[in-house]
């Protein structure tokens, strides 16, 4: 009886301490306003799908706060969903502006990479995509595909090399 008590104890304690931390995030900005709107934005995205919803009060909160990080975050991942890609770029440029080097952000990193590399910019992918291997804790799947496609990116430079050379010689 006495272990059972312990169990549920400990247990409880757990679920408790989890359900703070998970509701203690830490945002750029204080507003309490500002942070509902960007919850609500993320329940519209997240659950209901309703990009369009979700996007209109994401842009309204920035124009109110272009400082809030979270929400230019938010807005450059609904956009990749959408498949806007020319608009995440530019919110997650916002988030580097921001904050150059967040190692919080290495899935941005990656979504940048791939966008470059979608554009055949290779050059600037490969920038982006170095980037996760100098975070230590990104997981070891984003680091691996980070990783891949940087390989890709330079076989593809090396191709473009070689074309550039076989024009020249001719």
């Amino acid at each position: 009886m006495k272990n059972l008590f312990i169990l549920i104890t400990f247990l409880t304690s757990f679920i408790f301490t989890s359900t703070v931390i998970a509701q203690k995030q830490n945002f750029s900005v204080k507003s309490k306003r500002a942070i509902q709107l960007y919850k609500d934005a993320d329940i519209l995205a997240t659950y209901n799908k309703d990009y369009a919803r979700a996007v209109f009060t994401l842009r309204t909160l920035i124009k109110e706060k272009p400082e809030f990080v979270e929400a230019h975050l938010l807005l450059g991942d609904i956009y990749g969903k959408v498949k806007r890609y020319t608009s995440q770029k530019k919110s997650y440029m916002k988030v580097l502006a921001l904050v150059p080097s967040d190692p919080r952000h290495v899935t941005m990193y990656y979504n940048l990479g791939l966008i470059y590399q979608q554009e055949q910019n290779y050059t600037e992918a490969i920038k982006f995509l170095q980037k996760i291997e100098d975070f230590p804790l990104a997981s070891k799947t984003i680091t691996n595909k980070a990783i891949t496609l940087k390989q890709v990116c330079e076989a593809e430079i090396l191709k473009q090399e070689e074309r550039s050379l076989t024009l020249a010689q001719d």
